[in-house]
Protein backbone atom coordinates (compact mmCIF):
# COMPACT_ATOMS: atom_id res chain seq x y z
CA UNK A 1 0.00 0.00 0.00
CA UNK A 2 2.95 2.53 0.98
CA UNK A 3 4.52 1.20 -2.33
CA UNK A 4 1.54 2.65 -4.42
CA UNK A 5 1.22 5.80 -2.19
CA UNK A 6 4.65 6.35 -3.22
CA UNK A 7 5.03 5.45 -6.89
CA UNK A 8 1.16 7.70 -7.07
CA UNK A 9 3.12 10.23 -5.33
CA UNK A 10 5.86 10.53 -7.78
CA UNK A 11 3.70 10.16 -10.66
CA UNK A 12 1.95 13.78 -9.84
CA UNK A 13 4.99 15.46 -8.80
CA UNK A 14 6.51 14.53 -12.48
CA UNK A 15 3.23 15.69 -14.40
CA UNK A 16 3.20 18.91 -12.38
CA UNK A 17 7.00 19.21 -13.43
CA UNK A 18 6.11 18.36 -17.17
CA UNK A 19 3.10 21.02 -16.99
CA UNK A 20 5.65 23.48 -15.11
CA UNK A 21 8.43 23.41 -18.14
CA UNK A 22 5.63 23.60 -20.68
CA UNK A 23 4.25 26.79 -19.36
CA UNK A 24 8.18 27.86 -19.00
CA UNK A 25 8.68 27.24 -22.50
CA UNK A 26 5.99 29.13 -23.48
CA UNK A 27 6.93 31.96 -21.67
CA UNK A 28 10.59 31.88 -22.11
CA UNK A 29 11.58 32.02 -18.76
CA UNK A 30 13.46 29.16 -17.10
CA UNK A 31 12.09 26.93 -14.38
CA UNK A 32 14.59 25.50 -11.80
CA UNK A 33 12.89 22.10 -10.58
CA UNK A 34 15.63 19.54 -9.94
CA UNK A 35 14.03 15.99 -9.47
CA UNK A 36 11.58 16.71 -7.27
CA UNK A 37 9.98 13.56 -7.26
CA UNK A 38 12.21 12.64 -4.40
CA UNK A 39 11.35 15.54 -2.03
CA UNK A 40 9.24 15.65 1.20
CA UNK A 41 5.76 16.60 -0.02
CA UNK A 42 6.01 19.99 1.85
CA UNK A 43 8.66 20.56 -0.25
CA UNK A 44 7.68 19.63 -3.75
CA UNK A 45 4.08 21.76 -3.29
CA UNK A 46 6.73 24.80 -2.01
CA UNK A 47 8.68 24.20 -4.73
CA UNK A 48 5.88 23.92 -7.38
CA UNK A 49 4.16 27.12 -6.09
CA UNK A 50 7.17 29.19 -5.84
CA UNK A 51 8.03 28.14 -9.62
CA UNK A 52 4.30 29.56 -11.20
CA UNK A 53 4.72 32.28 -9.15
CA UNK A 54 7.61 33.09 -11.50
CA UNK A 55 6.19 32.43 -14.37
CA UNK A 56 3.04 34.08 -13.58
CA UNK A 57 0.12 31.45 -13.73
CA UNK A 58 -1.72 30.47 -11.48
CA UNK A 59 -1.53 26.67 -10.87
CA UNK A 60 -5.07 25.62 -11.66
CA UNK A 61 -4.09 27.10 -15.60
CA UNK A 62 -3.80 24.05 -17.88
CA UNK A 63 -3.08 24.85 -21.46
CA UNK A 64 -5.65 24.28 -24.40
CA UNK A 65 -4.98 21.61 -26.39
CA UNK A 66 -3.87 22.75 -30.16
CA UNK A 67 -6.53 21.91 -32.57
CA UNK A 68 -8.71 20.70 -30.17
CA UNK A 69 -11.91 22.00 -28.99
CA UNK A 70 -12.60 22.73 -25.62
CA UNK A 71 -16.44 23.08 -24.46
CA UNK A 72 -17.02 25.36 -21.58
CA UNK A 73 -20.44 26.96 -19.99
CA UNK A 74 -20.43 30.42 -18.03
CA UNK A 75 -22.92 31.74 -15.85
CA UNK A 76 -24.05 35.79 -15.97
CA UNK A 77 -21.59 37.70 -14.10
CA UNK A 78 -18.73 35.17 -14.58
CA UNK A 79 -15.18 35.49 -15.06
CA UNK A 80 -13.21 33.97 -16.51
CA UNK A 81 -9.05 33.95 -16.47
CA UNK A 82 -7.77 33.13 -19.84
CA UNK A 83 -4.19 32.95 -21.25
CA UNK A 84 -3.02 34.07 -24.88
CA UNK A 85 0.51 33.12 -24.85
CA UNK A 86 1.76 34.71 -22.01
CA UNK A 87 -1.37 37.88 -21.63
CA UNK A 88 -3.83 37.41 -19.21
CA UNK A 89 -7.04 38.09 -20.93
CA UNK A 90 -10.53 37.42 -19.24
CA UNK A 91 -14.38 36.15 -21.03
CA UNK A 92 -17.22 37.63 -19.33
CA UNK A 93 -20.87 36.82 -19.31
CA UNK A 94 -22.90 39.76 -18.68
CA UNK A 95 -25.57 40.92 -21.35
CA UNK A 96 -23.25 38.59 -23.74
CA UNK A 97 -20.27 37.79 -23.36
CA UNK A 98 -17.34 40.28 -23.48
CA UNK A 99 -13.28 39.00 -24.39
CA UNK A 100 -11.29 41.44 -22.12
CA UNK A 101 -7.56 42.03 -23.74
CA UNK A 102 -4.53 42.23 -21.52
CA UNK A 103 -4.59 46.25 -21.88
CA UNK A 104 -8.39 45.79 -20.00
CA UNK A 105 -10.20 47.01 -23.62
CA UNK A 106 -14.26 45.12 -23.39
CA UNK A 107 -14.50 43.45 -27.18
CA UNK A 108 -18.08 41.87 -27.26
CA UNK A 109 -17.86 38.38 -28.80
CA UNK A 110 -20.87 37.76 -31.60
CA UNK A 111 -23.19 35.07 -31.87
CA UNK A 112 -21.14 31.99 -33.77
CA UNK A 113 -16.98 32.59 -34.72
CA UNK A 114 -14.32 35.07 -33.18
CA UNK A 115 -11.17 35.10 -33.68
CA UNK A 116 -9.00 36.25 -31.67
CA UNK A 117 -5.01 37.24 -32.72
CA UNK A 118 -3.17 39.52 -34.57
CA UNK A 119 -4.58 39.16 -38.30
CA UNK A 120 -6.79 41.37 -39.96
CA UNK A 121 -9.25 38.89 -39.83
CA UNK A 122 -9.74 38.74 -36.37
CA UNK A 123 -12.78 40.06 -33.95
CA UNK A 124 -10.23 41.21 -31.43
CA UNK A 125 -7.02 42.04 -32.06
CA UNK A 126 -3.99 42.64 -30.42
CA UNK A 127 -1.30 45.14 -31.18
CA UNK A 128 1.78 43.67 -34.46
CA UNK A 129 4.22 44.04 -31.83
CA UNK A 130 2.88 40.77 -29.40
CA UNK A 131 4.78 38.53 -31.33
CA UNK A 132 4.31 35.49 -29.26
CA UNK A 133 0.38 35.77 -30.23
CA UNK A 134 -0.44 33.96 -33.44
CA UNK A 135 -2.10 36.25 -36.22
CA UNK A 136 -5.11 33.62 -35.51
CA UNK A 137 -4.64 32.54 -32.42
CA UNK A 138 -7.84 31.23 -30.93
CA UNK A 139 -11.36 30.82 -32.04
CA UNK A 140 -14.46 31.26 -30.02
CA UNK A 141 -17.42 29.82 -30.85
CA UNK A 142 -20.33 31.92 -29.42
CA UNK A 143 -23.37 29.10 -29.22
CA UNK A 144 -26.03 31.13 -27.18
CA UNK A 145 -23.83 33.52 -24.63
CA UNK A 146 -23.65 31.30 -22.26
CA UNK A 147 -21.96 27.95 -24.17
CA UNK A 148 -18.85 28.82 -25.78
CA UNK A 149 -16.48 26.30 -27.76
CA UNK A 150 -12.43 27.67 -27.47
CA UNK A 151 -10.08 25.74 -29.95
CA UNK A 152 -6.28 27.48 -29.31
CA UNK A 153 -4.69 27.62 -33.28
CA UNK A 154 -1.63 29.05 -31.69
CA UNK A 155 2.19 27.84 -31.65
CA UNK A 156 2.89 29.65 -28.13
CA UNK A 157 -0.89 28.32 -26.18
CA UNK A 158 -3.36 29.35 -24.38
CA UNK A 159 -4.79 28.35 -21.18
CA UNK A 160 -8.03 28.20 -19.06
CA UNK A 161 -8.63 27.02 -15.82
CA UNK A 162 -8.38 23.65 -15.10
CA UNK A 163 -11.91 23.30 -13.85
CA UNK A 164 -13.15 23.43 -17.22
CA UNK A 165 -11.45 20.22 -18.52
CA UNK A 166 -13.62 18.27 -15.72
CA UNK A 167 -16.77 18.89 -17.24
Amino acid sequence: MYIRYLGNRSNIARDIKNELEIKSKALNKPVDISDITMLPTEQILSTIEVEADKLGFPLDMIRIPKNKPIDIEINEGEVVDIYIAKYKCNLISKNGIKFIDNDGFEHMLTLDENKIGRGKACNVKFGSDLREISRVHLLIVNYNHKKLQITDLSAQGSYLPKRFYDQ
